[in-house]
């Protein structure tokens, strides 16, 4: 119950000037504008979830939803964005559309605004998209990058960043880290919930359970 009383807790964005509601178990209050850290957010938001005290259909139920929120955080921060409104309008120009896609574009997104922060140029990024793909074995997806993110426009952005600075080839490590996170929680997370949830529905009884019992 107590698990429960934190989460439908409601708090003010503690933001001087916004008077949004807060994300739950955000520390300090903030909203999805102004959070600073959604991945760690998101991270103690399954902890929390993860602890006795919740029913498991209620508790898978809540980090679906949380997991969606977690991605519509994501593209709060202005360069995710940016790249996330640019390829929504390539999909349907009408602005007024509100799209969920699947979670290979927000990955593709986030590890666009990574590399653009991190100065590192279209095709060193790509590269690193291509063999964290094929790494995780999802070879099929490796082409996801040059669909959502065009070249011009993420060498653009680079560029804004960092001038004409001509950025760096090879990721350093704390980018590949940043990226790698980010798949974690934006692709093997909700992977996870659906491992779980296809488990309990498919469940067949052992040789032991299905067996009549002599008594």
């Amino acid at each position: 119950m107590e698990i429960i009383n934190r989460l439908s807790e409601k708090h003010n964005c503690q933001v001087k000037g916004c008077s949004g509601l807060a994300l739950s178990l955000s520390e300090p209050p903030r909203c999805s504008l102004h959070i600073e850290n959604p991945d760690a957010w998101f991270e103690q938001y399954v902890e929390v979830l993860s602890q006795p005290g919740i029913p498991e259909i209620g508790r898978k139920f809540s980090l679906s939803v949380a997991h969606d929120l977690y991605r519509t955080v994501l593209i709060q921060n202005p360069i995710r964005k940016e790249f996330y409104q640019a390829f929504k309008k390539r999909v349907d120009p009408r602005s007024d559309v509100n799209f969920s896609f699947e979670d290979i574009i927000y990955f593709a997104v986030a590890a666009a605004a990574s590399g653009v922060i991190g100065n590192l140029v279209y095709d060193g990024l790509k590269t690193l998209f291509h063999s964290l793909m094929s790494r995780r074995q999802k070879k099929e997806l490796e082409e996801t990058f040059e669909y959502v993110v065009i070249k011009e426009h993420y060498e653009e952005q680079r560029r804004l960043q960092h001038g004409e600075d001509m950025g760096i080839i090879d990721a350093p490590p704390e980018i590949i880290a940043e990226i790698e996170l980010k798949y974690e929680l934006i692709i093997e997370y909700r992977q996870s919930l659906h491992q779980s949830s296809r488990h309990n529905t498919t469940h067949k009884p052992t040789q032991s359970e299905s067996s009549p019992k002599k008594g």
